[in-house]
């Protein structure tokens, strides 16, 4: 909201704004709006299908929902030091504090919706305007149907992470393509990506992003709105640091090179060690060598729309160069656009590369090529910009297809699935007694693990449960909280 402060009379107006652009839809642009409204919410009615839910993003947002935040939250499980601001939101929309009132629903159908309409909003500007031809608004025609509808069902943090890098990059492209002042949102350009890192800290190169725009507020004397921008981003950074702290003892969680003092509720590192490593991944995490027969076994690891993504994001990386160095200024004002895309597949590929986690960057670059043609083509002939209502079909497809599967599970979107049941069973702790799952009471897929879900506060998962033993609660503090009563895992006092 901090834009809508330095933008009031645009903030004041924006609820007519919205109201008038819908109002003005193309029909064609409605069938697009409802189709992506109609998945996100069918998806996010429906069963889980993404597990980690249960795993720790569930039991985090029913920590904020009863508890508020618990200090030393990670030494119970790992999971739960993975701290997101999407918590934290997802709890609030519940509306759990209204009597009689609760909202199964995952915000994240909310946000497909979302997608959905700024979608149509852009198809009815290449559709209306003739002398129109945008790169973003193309690209933004075409991201509904990328969207992980399997994302949709959970509160995962992937789905607002990559949303968001999808909205900051197109909001950027089309000041770039803008014949106004190209740097009109500085704020905006700053803050988002700010946020989007407080939703999932591992899209921490996005910062750089910031850090431009900053840099360039301060060499063009806009001191004043810097300092202000700025004190609102220490202000949010400021307090999703404190609060990874207060549930880890680490500003940002599993990095232990972020330790902020030595708090008795850190988590040891020894603990950070035995749940976080990079063999997890499997195919996805960093070789020991980057080699051919390395690149071809990590290729064929992908599905086919990976593959398809990754070939386009590449070779836009490859050809882009010989645009944006030109001497044009045209040219020159996207170079940091290309350059930041660039920099943010780098990272993404020399780490860990889940699909997910890189995505964001890497399916706005893919649409790039697709982008550009798409101009030439109406350039020549018109009637090609009707070629984009082939999105319209995909999107029917992904819907039938959706609606099959919802119609199957005897709920509706005012009556969402419930989350898979848990049998759980008491175990003794340190110094308390706390909850550990032990089966489903319900029909689960038969590989997925007993996850914790709606357990009862405090709970152990099963793969935790052998250092349960050695987690105390201290409840004579001013302030309780939970710790690892050891000096280290392997030799404990």
């Amino acid at each position: 909201l901090f834009p809508a402060v330095l933008n009031r009379k645009a903030f004041l107006s924006a609820g007519s704004l919205i109201k008038k652009r819908m109002f003005s839809l193309h029909p064609l642009s409605w069938i697009l709006f409802l189709l992506t409204a109609s998945i996100g919410l069918m998806k996010a009615a429906g069963a889980p299908e993404i597990f980690d839910e249960g795993a720790y993003h569930l039991p985090l947002i029913r920590m904020w929902e009863q508890q508020g935040l618990v200090i030393g939250m990670a030494n119970l499980n790992g999971h739960y030091g993975l701290h997101s601001i999407w918590h934290l939101l997802s709890a609030f929309t519940s509306l759990d504090f209204i009597p009689g009132f609760r909202s199964e629903m995952s915000l994240n159908g909310l946000l497909a919706a979302v997608l959905g309409l700024f979608a149509a909003t852009r198809l009815q500007i290449l559709l209306s305007r003739r002398d129109f031809t945008g790169t973003a608004a193309f690209i933004a025609v075409l991201l509904p149907p990328f969207l992980f509808r399997n994302l949709l069902s959970s509160p995962s943090t992937d789905v607002p992470a990559i949303m968001g890098s999808w909205f900051f990059f197109l909001l950027w492209l089309e000041s770039l393509e803008s014949t106004k002042n190209s740097n009109a949102k500085p704020d905006l350009f700053i803050l988002l990506p700010l946020w989007i890192v407080t939703v999932k800290s591992s899209t921490a190169g996005i910062l750089a992003v910031p850090a431009f725009f900053a840099l360039q507020q301060v060499l063009k004397g806009n001191r004043k709105a810097f300092l202000f921008t700025a004190s609102a981003a220490l202000i949010l950074l400021g307090f999703w640091v404190l609060q990874n702290w207060l549930i880890s003892g680490y500003a940002v969680f599993p990095h232990e090179f972020t330790a902020i003092g030595n708090p008795e509720w850190q988590v040891p590192p020894e603990s950070i060690q035995k749940k976080f490593y990079l063999e997890q991944f499997g195919d996805f995490a960093p070789p020991e060598s980057y080699n051919l027969s390395w690149l071809k076994k990590w290729f064929s690891a992908h599905n086919a729309d990976s593959r398809l993504i990754i070939l386009l994001a590449a070779f836009f990386f490859l050809l882009a160069p010989f645009s944006v160095l030109r001497k044009k200024e045209k040219y020159r004002a996207s170079r940091g656009f290309y350059l930041v895309l660039l920099f943010l597949a780098g990272i993404w590929f020399f780490t860990i590369t889940e699909p997910r986690y890189g995505f964001g960057a890497l399916v706005i670059a893919a649409l790039m090529i697709p982008a550009i043609l798409f101009q030439k083509l109406v350039s020549i002939r018109g009637f090609f910009r009707y070629s984009l209502l082939l999105v319209l079909p995909l999107m029917a497809l992904s819907g039938f297809k959706t609606f099959r599967e919802f119609s199957r599970q005897n709920v509706s979107v005012l009556h969402p699935a419930a989350v898979p049941g848990v049998k759980f069973r008491k175990l003794q702790c340190g110094n308390f007694e706390a909850f550990s799952p032990v089966s489903y009471t319900s029909s689960v897929p038969e590989d997925k693990p007993v996850f914790c879900w709606d357990c009862p506060f405090p709970c152990f998962p099963l793969e935790g449960i052998t250092d349960s033993s050695y987690v105390y609660w201290k409840n004579e503090a001013r302030i309780p909280y939970f710790y690892f009563k050891i000096n280290s895992i392997n030799n404990p006092e």
